[in-house]
Protein backbone atom coordinates (compact mmCIF):
# COMPACT_ATOMS: atom_id res chain seq x y z
CA UNK A 1 0.00 0.00 0.00
CA UNK A 2 2.58 2.29 0.88
CA UNK A 3 5.26 1.15 -1.64
CA UNK A 4 2.55 2.09 -4.13
CA UNK A 5 2.01 5.45 -3.52
CA UNK A 6 5.39 5.72 -3.08
CA UNK A 7 5.71 4.62 -6.91
CA UNK A 8 2.72 6.52 -7.94
CA UNK A 9 3.88 9.74 -6.44
CA UNK A 10 7.22 9.94 -7.02
CA UNK A 11 7.38 14.07 -6.66
CA UNK A 12 5.76 14.18 -3.80
CA UNK A 13 8.27 11.26 -2.03
CA UNK A 14 10.71 13.29 -3.29
CA UNK A 15 10.01 16.44 -1.83
CA UNK A 16 8.74 14.99 1.22
CA UNK A 17 12.10 13.51 1.62
CA UNK A 18 13.61 16.78 1.39
CA UNK A 19 11.76 19.00 3.98
CA UNK A 20 11.57 15.89 6.38
CA UNK A 21 15.48 15.78 6.09
CA UNK A 22 15.63 19.48 5.87
CA UNK A 23 13.96 19.58 9.03
CA UNK A 24 15.87 17.29 10.89
CA UNK A 25 19.06 19.35 10.13
CA UNK A 26 17.51 22.24 12.13
CA UNK A 27 16.10 20.29 14.89
CA UNK A 28 19.75 18.60 15.16
CA UNK A 29 21.09 22.06 15.70
CA UNK A 30 23.14 21.80 12.23
CA UNK A 31 25.54 19.79 13.48
CA UNK A 32 25.47 17.08 10.65
CA UNK A 33 25.87 17.72 6.80
CA UNK A 34 24.55 14.70 5.64
CA UNK A 35 20.50 15.74 6.24
CA UNK A 36 21.78 19.29 4.44
CA UNK A 37 22.51 17.87 1.61
CA UNK A 38 20.47 15.19 0.76
CA UNK A 39 17.54 17.44 1.83
CA UNK A 40 18.77 19.65 -0.79
CA UNK A 41 19.21 17.04 -3.25
CA UNK A 42 15.83 15.58 -2.41
CA UNK A 43 14.26 18.49 -3.18
CA UNK A 44 16.12 19.67 -6.20
CA UNK A 45 14.92 15.94 -7.30
CA UNK A 46 11.28 16.13 -6.88
CA UNK A 47 11.55 19.60 -8.80
CA UNK A 48 13.39 18.25 -11.59
CA UNK A 49 10.52 15.35 -11.57
CA UNK A 50 7.76 18.04 -11.55
CA UNK A 51 9.53 19.98 -14.38
CA UNK A 52 10.36 16.48 -17.04
CA UNK A 53 13.38 16.59 -16.84
CA UNK A 54 13.70 13.41 -15.09
CA UNK A 55 11.57 10.00 -15.66
CA UNK A 56 9.14 9.30 -12.26
CA UNK A 57 10.83 6.20 -11.18
CA UNK A 58 12.77 5.16 -8.49
CA UNK A 59 16.03 4.50 -9.60
CA UNK A 60 16.13 8.18 -11.19
CA UNK A 61 15.26 9.81 -7.80
CA UNK A 62 17.72 7.64 -6.06
CA UNK A 63 20.70 8.14 -8.58
CA UNK A 64 19.89 11.71 -8.82
CA UNK A 65 19.50 12.70 -4.95
CA UNK A 66 22.51 10.68 -4.84
CA UNK A 67 24.79 12.25 -7.09
CA UNK A 68 23.14 16.19 -6.42
CA UNK A 69 24.13 15.35 -2.67
CA UNK A 70 27.56 14.75 -3.28
CA UNK A 71 27.41 17.50 -6.07
CA UNK A 72 25.87 19.85 -3.27
CA UNK A 73 28.23 18.70 -0.94
CA UNK A 74 31.37 19.55 -2.92
CA UNK A 75 30.32 22.86 -4.14
CA UNK A 76 29.09 24.34 -0.42
CA UNK A 77 32.31 22.59 1.59
CA UNK A 78 34.69 25.71 1.24
CA UNK A 79 32.00 28.54 2.12
CA UNK A 80 30.07 26.68 4.80
CA UNK A 81 34.10 25.76 6.30
CA UNK A 82 34.86 29.64 6.19
CA UNK A 83 32.07 30.45 8.04
CA UNK A 84 33.13 28.70 11.05
CA UNK A 85 35.83 30.43 10.84
CA UNK A 86 39.79 29.77 11.53
CA UNK A 87 39.50 30.19 15.36
CA UNK A 88 41.98 27.28 16.58
CA UNK A 89 41.12 26.17 20.09
CA UNK A 90 43.00 27.63 22.90
CA UNK A 91 45.65 25.99 24.98
CA UNK A 92 44.22 25.43 28.36
CA UNK A 93 47.44 25.65 31.02
CA UNK A 94 45.24 24.75 34.13
CA UNK A 95 45.98 22.07 36.13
Amino acid sequence: MITEYVINHQIEFWLMCGFVMLSLEVVTGFTTGIFLFGGMAALATGGLMSVGVLPQNLVAGISCTGIGSGVIALSLWKPLKKLQGNRSAQKDNSS
